[in-house]
């Protein structure tokens, strides 16, 4: 098969060859009857697009076994094309599908949009007393022609400034069969993805699904719902938190600090103990929430610890720390007992959108 890199082919055919050119549609309507002198710089090979959500598929994996999707599930791969300068929809499909037919390549791409048909796909069992909702996603697999084409006009334009030849790229379905376009032969691959919790689907405690994505080494659905695919659920989170006072056991001349958080629904999502203060004597905190939590330890060690999430700060003072209820300056001795000091805190904690 030829192949055309650095080197640029010119070929040229005009509108009057053609029986039905296409309109200049962002011209002036006496911009009649284009002729379009095209040149091919270059064909890629067939590649995947990234995966893209298959709607109205899901399916229980877990205590009654696998589960299936049928192979009636369809996906729409559209065509893509851009020509710089904002010319528009200027570009005549077919004609640049034939020339590149006329070079040698073998490969052949829809000049409409297509359509792409499952198989059945399986998903299978999670680990015994588990379960988790399997989606279906789909890679759609194209070609990217790049190259310049050059448009002009038979019939007057005012105003028109012709740009000479400019770039533009379509990016086509791949298909297997060559030539005419197919209604159903779109070139895909379909597979199993992990899309929920099967109770529920604002959760992320289910073991099944972290067996899926473990165990088992499904992809995540690019559609799955937010919980999972964020490792949280949202709401009210709330942290347990350890201050250890310096110069006392493992702690040296910075303060300490243990902190266990959990998500909007109860699960632990986060437990370190003894992390040291930087130089500022702050710790940032970084979990599977999407932004760190900033802890601001005081000089001394009577004074108040500072909390920072996402706009939220507040102060752990012995009034409970306001609406966040931080305890951690409560208690005798400034909430010190045994060189440590305890303390519990809550904040929203919100998928980002």
């Amino acid at each position: 098969m030829s192949r055309i890199s650095s080197s640029l082919v010119a070929l040229t055919v005009l509108a009057s060859q053609v029986a039905a050119a296409p309109q200049a549609i962002l011209f002036p309507l006496q911009c009649q009857k284009p002729n379009s002198e095209y040149q091919i710089t270059q064909v890629s090979d067939p590649y995947y697009l990234d995966a893209q959500p298959v709607g109205g598929a899901s399916c229980v994996a877990g205590a009654m076994g696998e589960c299936q999707h049928g192979n009636t599930f369809q996906h729409a791969v559209g065509v893509s094309q851009s020509v710089a300068g904002g010319l528009g929809n200027v570009l005549d499909l077919g004609r640049i599908l034939g020339l590149e037919m006329s070079l040698g390549y073998e490969k052949s791409w829809s000049t409409e949009d297509a359509v792409a048909t499952s198989t059945t796909i399986v998903c299978p069992e999670p680990k015994e007393g588990t379960s988790y909702v399997c989606g279906l996603q789909v890679k759609p697999k194209v070609i990217k022609t790049n190259g310049k084409v050059h448009t002009t006009y038979s019939d007057q334009c005012p105003g028109y400034k012709d740009p000479g030849f400019v770039d533009f790229e379509v990016v086509a379905p791949h298909i297997s069969t060559g030539g005419a376009n197919a209604a159903a032969n779109a070139e895909a691959t379909f597979s199993a993805c992990v899309l929920s919790c099967p109770d529920d689907p604002n959760s992320v405690n289910c073991d099944g699904a972290k067996s899926a994505l473990d165990d088992l080494k499904l992809p995540l659905c690019p559609h799955a719902s937010p919980a999972v695919k964020s490792g949280f659920s949202e709401g009210w989170c709330t942290a347990h938190i350890v201050q250890h006072q310096r110069w006392q056991g493992v702690v040296g001349d910075r303060f300490k600090f243990s902190l266990q958080i959990f998500d909007g629904k109860g699960k632990s999502i986060y437990n370190k103990l003894y992390q040291e203060v930087n130089e500022q004597n702050v710790l940032s905190v970084w979990t599977v929430l999407p932004y760190s939590i900033e802890i601001q330890a005081g000089n001394n060690d009577k004074d108040f610890v500072n909390i920072c999430y996402a706009g939220q700060c507040f102060s752990c003072d012995d009034n409970d720390g306001g609406a966040h209820g931080c305890t951690l300056g409560n208690g005798k001795e400034y909430g010190y007992e045994d060189n440590e000091r305890k303390g519990d805190f809550g904040f929203s904690c919100m998928y980002k959108k």
